[in-house]
């Protein structure tokens, strides 16, 4: 379990630092490990629940972690190669990563390998700049730039209740091009009439930025939920009070999707 220091050590801006640098090189410390990947449900778009799940039956086990981690990939339709993280730890073992160094046993991989996305679109224009559920809703005059491998955990799980938020708020009227900035590397627009910056990180960045004629800032490392609904007010977008005062239960509203389907069902989920 790594603590914030470290979290935020490893979402460093710094190229040479950052979370493709980092996160490769956890697995050097281990002592010989098993390492199971526990494909049973897969997910789309995760790691978070507004991601979409499969019922797969997939079991990966490995005394090698990177080996584990590859076969994960190429089954979830994803080259190793083009994965900077698994990239970076093949290159840092001097191991290929085409998986040609790999025995593997039981079922192929082509008989279990089904394509997952794992990318949330954005649609962007002079109008507006936010994810494409979020266009078709009509949504305008919010620039909620996307988030890059700069935000760190504990603001990437308050990213997915902001949207919500901002999403269940949209009554049909404009915002006033409100920007929303996140993670340690993003910098204001010019032309923006109210500026968002979420988390320590980003205030610190952009404080001081010339270009922001409204700073809104939300401090908190992790940020504060009421803070966060303060901010979406103070930029004119009413949001739910309701949506942070529990935050618990919003899993539950992204799960109901899988209700009354038997391969979801309730039991599978449960520890006992």
């Amino acid at each position: 379990v790594m603590d914030i220091k470290s979290r935020k050590t490893a979402h460093s801006p710094e190229e040479a630092k950052n979370l493709f640098h980092c996160v490769p090189r956890l697995p050097d410390r281990l002592p010989p490990i098993l390492a199971v990947l526990d494909g049973i449900y897969t997910l789309e778009r995760g790691p978070a629940f507004d991601g979409r799940v499969h019922r797969s039956n997939i079991l990966v086990a490995s005394s090698d972690v990177l080996s584990a981690d590859m076969v994960g990939a190429r089954i979830m339709g994803h080259e190793p190669r083009d994965i900077p993280i698994l990239a970076n730890a093949a290159a840092n073992r001097n191991r290929p990563s085409d998986l040609s160094d790999i025995e593997v046993v039981g079922e192929s991989i082509e008989n279990v390998a089904s394509y997952h996305e794992y990318d949330f679109a954005y649609h962007e224009d002079d109008q507006r700049c936010v994810p494409v559920p979020l266009a078709r809703d009509g949504i305008t005059g919010l620039f909620y730039r996307k988030y890059d491998e700069t935000m760190c955990t504990y603001c990437a799980s308050m990213n997915g209740l902001i949207l919500s938020a901002i999403r269940y708020a949209w009554k049909g009227e404009p915002w006033d091009r409100v920007e929303v900035l996140t993670g340690k590397k993003m910098t204001p627009t010019p032309g923006m009439n109210k500026t968002i910056l979420v988390g320590k990180c980003m205030y610190q960045k952009n404080r001081d930025n010339p270009n922001i004629k409204e700073m809104i800032p939300i401090k908190g490392c992790p940020p504060n939920p009421k803070t966060i609904l303060k901010a979406l007010h103070q930029a004119g977008i009413d949001a739910d009070p309701m949506l942070f005062e529990n935050i618990d239960q919003l899993p539950g509203f992204f799960m109901s999707r899988y209700e009354g389907k038997p391969e979801f069902d309730e039991s599978f989920f449960q520890v006992s």
